[in-house]
């Protein structure tokens, strides 16, 4: 999400939006906004591993949150509660009032409408159901932190304990390995 925001970012440089005005710029598409975006759109996929349909939903709930303004509120697909990430529906669960800010301007989210269907496909989404989005072979840290408790924040004098554990697992499917191939 991040690298296809910059790249638009770049790519619409010099271009002016439906508005009359560029892209980039204070309050616009900064880099600061594409890091906002891209973390929601992995919490996106993170908090939704069981199926497509919340993944897409809670997708377009990044997109249409970004649209949202105090006189066209946006909060169709937010979640009500008390721990949601959206501050207005936070402010409904809690009874509060809640202002918009760091909204874009809607021809900044129409230009990026482009990106968000792109990943938004079914198909790439499919690849990320139940955490399918790297190469478990590859990612060290994937299965460390698969093996932390995740229902609290894991403590530091928890970790090296799971770090040795995984390194017995490692070291005894090794012996095994080395075993087999020599039969």
């Amino acid at each position: 999400m991040g690298s296809r925001l910059r790249r638009l970012k770049e790519k619409m440089k010099g271009q002016l939006l439906p508005d009359g005005k560029r892209i980039s710029g204070k309050n616009r598409l900064t880099d600061s906004q594409i890091d906002k975006i891209q973390n929601y759109y992995g919490l996106a996929i993170l908090e939704n591993l069981n199926t497509v349909h919340a993944m897409r939903q809670a997708i377009w709930e990044i997109f249409m949150h970004n649209l949202s303004a105090d006189e066209y509120p946006q909060h169709g697909f937010c979640r009500i509660c008390e721990d949601s990430w959206c501050g207005f529906k936070k402010a409904e669960a809690t009874r509060r009032e809640c202002k918009h800010k760091n909204n874009l301007p809607a021809a900044v989210v129409e230009a990026m409408r482009p990106v968000f269907r792109d990943l938004f496909h079914i198909d790439l989404l499919k690849k990320c159901v139940y955490g399918k989005t790297r190469n478990p072979n590859e990612s060290v840290n994937n299965v460390i932190w698969s093996r932390v408790p995740n229902q609290n924040s894991c403590k530091l004098r928890q970790f090296p304990l799971v770090c040795m554990m995984l390194y017995a697992l490692l070291m005894r499917e090794i012996q095994q390995s080395s075993k087999f191939l020599k039969t």
